[in-house]
This record gives structure tokens, C-alpha cells and sequence, in this order.
């Protein structure tokens, strides 16, 4: 959750393609609809992350308060390093 935006007015850009067993680096721009465009939303008081992969068994889940270095968030980027998982292709 981000807090009281309405996930309905969000728009996630992802800077770069994962390719499993390369990187499993991906860098996310979140944004918000304000009025007539799109503007960076502040996740300065963002205090925990946590990334479902849906549809798969066992579930895959990561939180930021139990694998920190995971995730990584500045101004309204939102890192997610994957690089020390063996994630299966197909996800």
C-alpha cells in the first residue's frame, strides 16, 4: 500500500527488462495521476515493500523487513535486486 493514494491512480514505469539468470536487477518509477498527468510520488516515508509473485507454488514472496538489501527506494524509484535468488524461468 502507499499509504492513502488510490492504487487505481498509479502508474508503475520499469527502467529495464529482467532476464532471469543475468541481472534480476529491476528499477520502477511509481507515479501518481494528478489533474491532467501523471507526478512522481514521494516514497520518502515508505517504511516496508513486500513483492507477491502470484500463481506460483510455493509462493514467492519478499519483504523488506525480513531481506532489506532487497529492495532499495529514493524519491519515487523503487529498486528491487534479485541478483542472490535463484528465480525459476518461468517467473
Amino acid at each position: 500500500m502507499l499509504g492513502t493514494i488510490n492504487p487505481r491512480i498509479i502508474k508503475i514505469d520499469q527502467q529495464a527488462v529482467v532476464y532471469p539468470g543475468r541481472d534480476h536487477v529491476s528499477t520502477l518509477t511509481i507515479k501518481r495521476f494528478d489533474g491532467r498527468r501523471y507526478a512522481p510520488v514521494d516514497l520518502s516515508l515508505l517504511t516496508r515493500v513486500v513483492l507477491v509473485f502470484p500463481g506460483t507454488d510455493p509462493v514467492i514472496a519478499y519483504d523488506s523487513d525480513i531481506l532489506p538489501a532487497v529492495f532499495t527506494w529514493s524519491g519515487s524509484t523503487l529498486t528491487i535486486d534479485l541478483s542472490d535468488y535463484a528465480m525459476p524461468a518461468s517467473i
